[in-house]
């Protein structure tokens, strides 16, 4: 098994285990091992109407694609709308990109911590606009910051039981003696 092959195979896993875990997150896998992946986040979050207004949708469905170069460095997830996503970061239609920072990819972020991030950005949790790519949904976010994020529920079965990426991507547990770093804000 080439390093790409096993690659896929532990993220279709990791991502397996995410839909065990989360109530609010749903997904299906295609394509050569795994590949390409269609994820439907249940969260309220935003689209436009018929008349281009935005109104609350409780159902997004985004495609991930794995590159032919996955995992490799500068090989970062393809991730496009499925439904129309009305977001800073969100291509309007009649385009379906969506701007995750490519850039800041690693291979170390899995495919499992990626639709972490991307349920927090339709619930609009994480959004940036210093660098957006739908300014109509920028003057949205200025005028309603007080009703963000849209859907406060967590994405994991058991309330308050949100797991934090690093199991979700399966790594491996620190010693129990190991020492924790503490942010202290002054």
């Amino acid at each position: 098994m080439n390093s790409r092959t096993n690659r896929l195979a532990k993220e279709l896993l990791g991502m397996r285990q995410l839909k065990e875990e989360a109530a609010l997150i749903d997904f299906s896998a295609s394509g050569e091992a795994a590949d390409s992946y269609v994820v439907t986040f249940r969260c309220k979050g935003l689209t436009l109407d018929a008349a281009g207004k935005p109104r609350i949708a409780e159902e997004h469905r985004i495609k991930i694609s794995l590159t032919a170069g996955y995992p490799k460095w500068g090989n970062a997830p393809v991730v496009e709308q499925i439904t129309p996503i009305f977001h800073p970061n969100f291509q309007p239609p009649p385009k379906t990109g969506v701007c995750t920072d490519t850039w800041k990819w690693t291979p170390a972020e899995t495919v499992a911590d990626l639709v972490l991030r991307l349920f927090n950005m339709v619930r609009y949790q994480l959004y940036n606009l210093g660098d957006p790519w739908n300014q109509k949904a920028v003057a949205w976010v200025e005028a309603n910051r007080s009703k963000l994020p849209m859907d406060g529920r967590s994405w994991a079965k058991a309330a308050g039981e949100e797991m934090p990426l690093a199991k979700v991507a399966s790594a491996p547990k620190p010693p129990e003696d190991d020492f924790q770093v503490r942010v202290v804000k002054k």
